[in-house]
């Protein structure tokens, strides 16, 4: 189950949309140096998932346009400074997506 979200960044103050976790047919994995986000189907990875199922998203996701790597623990970052520090927005609702 995944999370739909808008943040602001506390660093610079950017307010953007934010999108964490996975569905029911796919993981979503972040860049560890930019934050950008890449969906990886679980038929991908293989039906039923093997015990290292992780590793291999991360494999499939390769590498980022910014040189960073995609992993699925890497937390979403700020679009504008990168910066980690983020804060939801109250003003925006939370919206559960299963795909």
């Amino acid at each position: 189950m995944g999370v739909s979200y808008y943040a602001k960044c506390e660093k610079c103050g950017h307010r953007f949309k934010v999108k964490e976790g996975g569905g029911f047919t796919f993981f979503r994995l972040h860049c560890d140096k930019c934050g950008r986000g890449k969906y990886i189907d679980h038929e991908q990875v293989g039906i039923p998932l093997p015990p290292d199922w992780e590793k291999i998203s991360e494999e499939l996701a390769g590498q980022c346009r910014c040189g960073g790597q995609f992993r699925m623990d890497a937390p979403p970052r700020c679009p504008k400074c990168k910066s980690t520090e983020l804060a939801e927005d109250p003003e925006n609702p939370d919206v559960i997506y299963y795909d």
